[in-house]
């Protein structure tokens, strides 16, 4: 009752301070209850207008989120277009994983993004590391033995499925995905396929960029424990050189085995 008290305005604290106190009302407890609620619907109402600013306050902040975890993926801000970029790397590989990226910006996107294979090695490692302070990535990683298993196309499903996972965009979400085919699953129904999209959408060229410096680095590290395919050189990619060491040592399990040039060697 002491908080209701003072959350009522004085006006109506000097009224109840003049009202019937007889033993009619003290007595009559069904009359205290009607007014006690009564009391508790005022101070109700004079903290309307505080909820209302509030309730208009979580909704500002809610709508400068961009592509969260809940799947909220719009955001009003001038610094940041609510649009989904994915590009593969590794597809044509004969050896190592195939990794698609789903990228969303969360700030400025940094100047100089283009196709990943136009850029050098030391360009694209200097724009990874703006990269992860300006965008949202979500990771789909297929290995070799699932690409066996189910075929590429299959495969690229299986991947852009699993990095739109990790990215938790809403259904809505504008996607643009680099090539002709569309790998997305059938609940986006906003998605557009362009060729050469990572080398025209910087949104896509963020992802290609990332994706390509994450796998480099993953074959290079899984190099160790192969280190007579030279997969930090090559990443897995059909080269002369890669070639001869398999000509020399056989294959290893990273190498895909449904892959033509694979098939001769088993």
């Amino acid at each position: 009752m002491v908080f209701v008290a003072l959350s009522l305005p004085m006006s109506l604290l000097a009224a109840l301070g003049q009202a019937d106190t007889s033993p009619s009302i003290i007595n009559a407890p069904n009359r205290l209850i009607g007014f006690g609620i009564w009391l508790i619907l005022l101070s109700l109402r004079s903290l309307w207008p505080l909820l209302a600013k509030e309730a208009k306050l979580f909704s500002a902040t809610r709508n400068t989120l961009c592509c969260g975890i809940m799947g909220i993926d719009y955001m009003k801000s001038k610094l940041c277009q609510v649009i989904v970029g994915i590009d593969e790397v590794g597809r044509g590989s004969w050896a190592g994983p195939l990794l698609v990226v789903a990228a969303c910006a969360t700030a400025k996107l940094p100047k100089g993004l283009a196709d990943s294979k136009s850029l050098t090695k030391i360009q694209r490692e200097q724009l990874y590391e703006e990269l992860i302070e300006t965008c949202r990535f979500g990771e789909g990683w297929v290995q070799p033995e699932e690409i066996d298993e189910f075929g590429l196309a299959q495969a690229m499903r299986i991947a852009v499925s699993r990095a739109l996972i990790m990215l938790a965009p809403s259904f809505r979400t504008k996607i643009i995905m680099d090539g002709k085919v569309n790998y997305c699953p059938n609940e986006y129904k906003n998605v557009k396929c362009l060729v050469r999209a990572d080398a025209l959408k910087p949104i896509v060229s963020a992802a290609g960029i990332y994706a390509k410096v994450k796998r480099d680095k993953h074959m290079a590290d899984i190099s160790r424990f192969y280190p007579d395919y030279n997969f930090e050189k090559h990443v897995g990619y059909g080269t002369a050189d890669h070639l001869e060491a398999i000509k020399t040592h056989g294959i290893c399990p990273l190498h895909r085995k449904s892959f033509k040039p694979i098939k001769a060697f088993i």
